[in-house]
């Protein structure tokens, strides 16, 4: 789908209904400039599998070794974490291998991690994995812990600690933390005091809220019931094994639990950044970080840079230094490349609307259909196949025809005066897109020549400097013969000046002629629907306004065939249109209502060639 000013503004499936169907992918601008992108993500593929997250490293810094199994077809995978029960999950690393390691954990802290697979730029193209439980948690006192019957030497058997029930209730309390619970202070042993099957039952019970709470599967213990000896004095009671610390060890730091969910249909979203003339050079995903590399240094995600030789032929890595670390050669889905056209993925052609530009030779592949733009005085436009005059870094070719070139250098200074750009636009890129008829060359013509033969009548006189910009320039077609009418001119103007000016100048504003005509318009177009009003109940009798209601000015000409300049004024502001009207209502001969089936009552404005003889034998043609 594309704009008014041929501007794509939205990609749909092929043969989709847009009104029922919702758009692949959107495109946002400012004053003209593309500046974001959004694209809606999917999530069909298969998911990765059986995550696991376990403690690595050492102390003081720790880190969680994350491994799964891959999916099918799978190329890359994004890995995110979540430092609460209810997230949210945030973006770790992305990565080309079935495991990472997250080095960016803190010591102490209990984490939520899942893995989805997913596209160049790291976002998901498929479900989520299961969750895993991993915490950033290492244990300094005993690290390894082996009971009698475990060893063949029973004095290297670790010996059951204090510490070793408070470390515990350390990395216990980091998973409590996570699932929301409130945090516990007991089992708090003394250093030489014995350790009880309590104290190592509280702990199971106080992890199992936790890890019931967090969705994470709890672990088989060994003695799945602990009986104390002050509970069962009898024999039975059960004593505290290095089993019953070691398998508390692995239940608070590492575990997994259920499916991650549904990536759902999240949106890629790109901001580009763009030089000079409009071309993208850096585009940010939504995390806006810069490149990020697997140890390859393969591109994953963030930043992607382009560079462009002077005629828009691209420099990819491997190029003058340039290398995918740096960004380049990634593929980032953008349609708009050298000075925001749409390349062609197939022929690698952009396209400017008229025709088709190939950046590799620097010329477009097809001749100027705008012929009148070669001037004898720029040898430059005499090649029909060059490219913005074979200056490409001072000027850019919005649509393949360049109209104005057409202009003479006088024209062209007039006109500068009156045109208001927007951020990165030139005077040519401004002016060609004022005249423009995608797709209709001759449309394009008459406009460009309707301006010029406005500036051979008013650029002189006091009227123009009155005029505060051109805003519009309004193609009227062709008449029966083929000829090109008159274009309408949209003007920007000081109001009371303006008049004031034309005024000045012999125009008749707002005269006896036209404020008649408007009265029998008023008349006519009321008196039918009032009368019939009256006899058919409900008939609508709402008042119609005649043309032109606000403020009018028709030049003065000689003769009533002559074409009249027409300014006139539609809803009663600043704004200010301007036509040809194929016969005068002014004219000298004639009287102040001149022609009336002329100047106030014609159906089409005067043809290009009518006025522009008129211009030439009243001495007014563009200099």
């Amino acid at each position: 789908m594309y704009g008014i000013g041929g501007e794509l503004l939205a990609e749909y499936p092929a043969g989709a209904n847009p009104l029922t169907t919702p758009p692949q992918k959107e495109y946002g601008y400012r004053n003209g400039q593309l500046l974001i992108t959004a694209e809606s993500g999917t999530n069909s593929g298969p998911a990765p599998a059986g995550l696991s997250a376990v403690p690595s490293g050492n102390n003081p810094n720790p880190t969680i070794t994350l491994s799964w199994s891959a999916a099918s077809g799978a190329t890359n995978y994004r890995v995110e974490r979540a430092a609460s029960k209810d997230g949210p999950y945030s973006f770790v690393t992305a990565t080309s291998s079935t495991s990472s390691i997250d080095t960016s954990t803190t010591n102490g802290i209990a984490y939520l991690y899942k893995v989805c697979v997913a596209n160049s730029q790291s976002n998901c193209t498929s479900a989520y994995s299961n969750i895993a439980l991993g915490a950033a948690k290492i244990f300094i006192t005993d690290p390894t812990i082996t009971g009698y019957s475990e060893t063949q030497d029973p004095s290297t058997a670790t010996l059951i600690r204090a510490a070793h029930i408070t470390e515990l209730r350390t990395a216990v309390n980091a998973v409590r933390s996570l699932a929301g619970r409130s945090t516990i202070s007991v089992p708090n042993p003394s250093l030489g005091s014995p350790i009880n099957a309590t104290d190592v039952r509280d702990l199971r019970d106080k992890l199992g809220e936790a890890l019931n709470d967090l969705g994470i599967q709890p672990l088989s213990y060994t003695d799945p019931i602990l009986k104390g000896y002050f509970e069962n004095p009898l024999g039975n009671a059960t004593p505290i094994e290095a089993v019953h610390i070691r398998e508390l060890r692995q239940a608070a730091t590492h575990g997994i639990g259920g499916s991650g969910g549904s990536a759902g249909l999240s949106f890629q979203i790109h901001w580009l950044v763009a030089d000079q003339l409009g071309t993208p050079r850096v585009v940010f995903d939504q995390s806006g970080s810069l490149t990020v590399t697997d140890q390859n240094g393969n591109y994953l995600s963030g930043m992607i840079r382009h560079d462009y030789l002077p005629f828009g032929e691209e420099l990819l890595a491997g190029t003058g230094g340039r290398t995918q670390a740096q960004g380049y050669s990634a593929s980032d889905g953008v349609r708009q490349h050298f000075t925001q056209k749409e390349r062609d993925n197939e022929t690698g052609l952009d396209y400017f609307g008229e025709r088709y530009y190939g950046s590799t030779m620097g010329r477009f592949i097809t001749v100027d259909p705008l012929g009148s733009s070669a001037k004898r005085v720029d040898p430059q436009s005499m090649n029909r196949y060059s490219y913005a005059l074979n200056n490409p870094l001072r000027y850019v070719d919005p649509d393949g025809l360049d109209s104005w070139d057409d202009l003479s250098k006088k024209e062209q200074a007039l006109v500068r005066e009156k045109l208001v750009l927007q951020k990165g636009q030139t005077y040519r890129d401004r002016f060609d897109q004022l005249v423009a008829v995608k797709g209709d060359e001759k449309a394009t013509a008459a406009n460009t020549q309707s301006v010029k033969l406005f500036l051979g009548a008013v650029a002189k006189t006091e009227a123009w400097q009155q005029i505060k910009s051109i805003e519009r320039v309004d193609s009227n077609g062709v008449n029966s013969k083929g000829e090109s009418y008159t274009s309408t001119i949209g003007l920007n103007v000081n109001r009371e000046g303006f008049l004031n000016a034309l005024g000045a100048q012999d125009y008749n504003v707002n005269g006896g002629g036209d404020e008649a005509r408007k009265a029998a318009q008023t008349a006519s177009r009321n008196v039918v629907p009032f009368l019939v009003s009256l006899v058919v109940p409900g008939f609508p009798s709402v008042i119609n306004s005649p043309d032109h209601p606000y403020d009018n000015a028709r030049a003065s000409t000689m003769l009533e065939s002559d074409p009249q300049l027409h300014f006139y004024n539609e809803h009663g502001g600043d704004f200010f249109q301007a036509h040809w009207d194929p016969t005068s209502s002014g004219a000298v001969t004639q009287g102040p209502i001149g022609h009336l089936s002329g100047g106030m009552g014609h159906g089409v404005p005067g043809t290009v060639n009518q006025v522009n003889d008129y211009l030439k034998r009243t001495q007014k043609t563009p200099q």
